[in-house]
């Protein structure tokens, strides 16, 4: 007998921001497939995982339906947050990773 979701599925990664203001909070969102029991989540910028400091806020799982919604806020952003951000879902072996979504920190005074 088969589980639901026993696999975790990332279902919706985190959506390019093309661009953003130096000093600008930023939200990214992942929605996952998943049963909560065992799910591990992790976010990645440039390919390596991020940690918890006080520049980031990670929440999650929020029930959205039947899928479980992640997120991660940078509070205020500068250059060197500028890359590729990843959603990773992993639980009993198996792991979703979302596709990369880009982030270009411009300085403030810059004009669109």
């Amino acid at each position: 007998m088969s589980l639901p979701f026993a696999e975790p599925t990332v279902v919706k990664g985190p959506q390019d921001l093309v661009k953003a203001s130096d000093g600008s909070a930023v939200i990214f969102s992942c929605s996952v497939a998943a049963d909560p029991i065992s799910l591990r989540f992790i976010w990645k910028k440039d390919g390596v995982r991020i940690r918890h400091k006080p520049k980031y806020e990670m929440t999650g799982p929020v029930k959205e339906g039947t899928l479980l919604k992640f997120t991660l806020k940078i509070k205020a952003t500068n250059m060197s947050d500028s890359g590729s951000y990843q959603c990773k879902a992993l639980k009993n072996g198996k792991i979703s990773t979302s596709n990369p979504a880009t982030l270009t920190v411009v300085s403030k005074f810059f004009t669109f």
